[in-house]
């Protein structure tokens, strides 16, 4: 198992440094000058002189070739440091760290309400296999998985908010601001773990211990809960995960829509205003968090199934 885990690790570092390598080029061979943005950004369309422009060309260091600029900030980030925010000065981490329970907040309350609604539906489908609920719930995942996030939550906005008056439109405070961002993405990660459990399910309800458990005479609810669930709910640990990294990602658009205060506004606000240090580092915090997430997968197999081992082959 340890060995498993370095050799995971290993392989996080690398991912982890491809997509710092990946989001610096991209920031850098985007048009626009970034000097003049934070100009803008700083002091309002006055300061907009060819002077002022080249001075912070040269203060922030964007002067430097691109891979200079780089490894500069590579070397800062094995030191722990992020940098600073090229548009108020404040620490990225602080930033990143400030915003963070926002994010993990609307994370989790949309991996809750995906569950509610995934668990329930995909075991009834599952026993129910063919009859017309089970056709409408099929017919409501696709349309769940092919609708856009954005879409839906102007959808959400419309009904709830503007026609009902139910809860806000936007921003972060009782529990009421936080149930249309998390229905928003709960429902489309639900739509998917739907259809994943229902499969599993099918494919265990159709093994030998199961028709030996209805054999014996026990009831079908006994079966499923008791012999059929745990087993089908093993694979489904590894779609969780994926979908937790999946709410990370599509939290930059809900957050966006819904004006929340967490790290995928963060990101968006610092790529309006080309602040390369804050979008580089939201962008790393993300990826250590998703990688982390399915390290932390991968190795609760090893508790949930104990025919699961990662031993290396003799």
């Amino acid at each position: 198992m340890l060995k498993f885990i370095l050799k995971r690790m290993a392989l996080m570092l690398i991912v982890i440094l491809g997509v710092t390598v990946l989001t610096f080029l991209i920031m850098h061979f985007t048009p626009g000058d970034p000097a003049e943005m934070i100009a803008l950004s700083r002091h309002g369309a006055e300061s907009l002189t060819p002077e002022n422009i080249e001075r912070i060309r040269v203060e922030e260091g964007l002067n430097a070739p691109v891979y200079i600029q780089y490894l500069k900030w590579l070397q800062h980030l094995l030191h722990g440091d992020l940098g600073y925010s090229l548009i108020n000065g404040e620490p990225v981490l602080s930033e990143i760290l400030n915003r963070f329970p926002a994010t993990f907040k609307l994370a989790v309350t949309s991996m809750i309400v995906a569950l509610i609604i995934a668990i329930p539906l995909g075991i009834i489908t599952a026993s129910k296999q063919y009859s017309l609920f089970d056709n409408l719930s099929m017919m409501g995942a696709m349309i769940g998985v092919a609708m856009p996030s954005f879409w839906f939550a102007l959808l959400l906005i419309h009904l709830f908010a503007l026609c009902l008056g139910w809860f806000p439109v936007c921003g972060s405070g009782s529990f009421e601001y936080i149930v249309l961002p998390a229905l928003t993405l709960g429902t489309g990660i639900s739509a998917v773990l739907t259809r994943f459990i229902r499969s599993n399910m099918l494919d265990v309800l159709r093994q030998d211990y199961i028709r030996t458990a209805r054999a014996k005479g026990l009831t079908e609810k006994l079966i499923i809960i008791k012999h059929a669930l745990k087993n089908a709910f093993i694979p489904v640990i590894t779609v969780i995960g994926i979908q937790f990294g999946r709410v990370l990602e599509g939290s930059v658009i809900v957050e966006t829509i819904f004006a929340w205060p967490g790290i995928g506004k963060l990101l968006v606000d610092s790529i309006y205003s080309r602040d390369f240090a804050m979008i580089q580092g939201c962008v790393l915090f993300v990826a250590v968090i998703f990688v982390l997430v399915n390290l932390f997968v991968d190795v609760s197999y090893t508790y949930l199934d104990p025919r699961i081992r990662y031993e290396e082959r003799r």
